[in-house]
């Protein structure tokens, strides 16, 4: 249903979120120049696995689109 279909969209966004965000703040707990490094390589991995997970389910491409 399309109930459904919007909770599994919202609930991957919103764990595509907090991962970003904690990783965005422990990143910035540590020091120097690997924080940043750190903090694109996981938001590039979350990003991908949002990506794949959009590929396998058609209603999170309709969601997302």
């Amino acid at each position: 249903t399309t109930l459904v279909r919007v909770s599994i969209c919202a609930l991957v966004s919103f764990s595509v979120l907090i991962l970003s965000y904690y990783t965005f703040s422990s990143a910035f707990l540590k020091d120097g120049t690997e924080k940043w490094d750190m903090w694109m390589a996981t938001t590039s991995l979350n990003y991908n696995v949002f990506l794949s997970f959009r590929s396998l389910s058609p209603s999170l491409q309709r969601c997302s689109h």
